[in-house]
């Protein structure tokens, strides 16, 4: 991009992020600079549609940090629990927004960690209620 803006990994950058206009969201989605899109996908007012275009960046880096957004929508969370890379499913199921019907697709995940967090997240639920 030919534009100058702060680091990726800047405080700066961040907060550029969170006030972000739609139309600047979607340029630096497209952006070549995976730090970039991590941080969009972190601290992004995306849409529902934004981050779903998000759920299949090539970057695992990117695809971990949707669920760190709290501002992530279910049904997104729910399109990355077939990612093949576990960190991304253990985001999935250690995300705030996780609710019992997301946890629960989680619930049979080969790895045994991912099923380790869901329980613990189910019970933190279950406790909760």
């Amino acid at each position: 991009m030919n534009e100058k803006i702060p680091h990726s990994k800047s405080r700066e950058f961040e907060e550029l992020v969170k006030q972000a206009s739609p139309e600047e969201l979607e340029k630096w989605m497209r952006d070549s600079d995976e730090d970039v899109r991590q941080v969009v996908a972190l601290y992004g007012n995306l849409s529902e549609t934004q981050f779903t275009r998000l759920t299949v960046d090539d970057s695992s880096l990117v695809r971990c940090a949707i669920p760190v957004n709290e501002k992530v929508p279910e049904g997104v969370l729910a399109l990355l629990i077939p990612d093949p890379e576990w960190e991304v499913r253990w985001n999935v199921a250690s995300s705030n927004n996780a609710t019992i019907g997301i946890l629960q697709l989680l619930a049979s995940d080969p790895h045994e960690v991912i099923r380790e967090v869901v329980q613990k997240h189910m019970e933190y639920l279950t406790e909760r209620n």
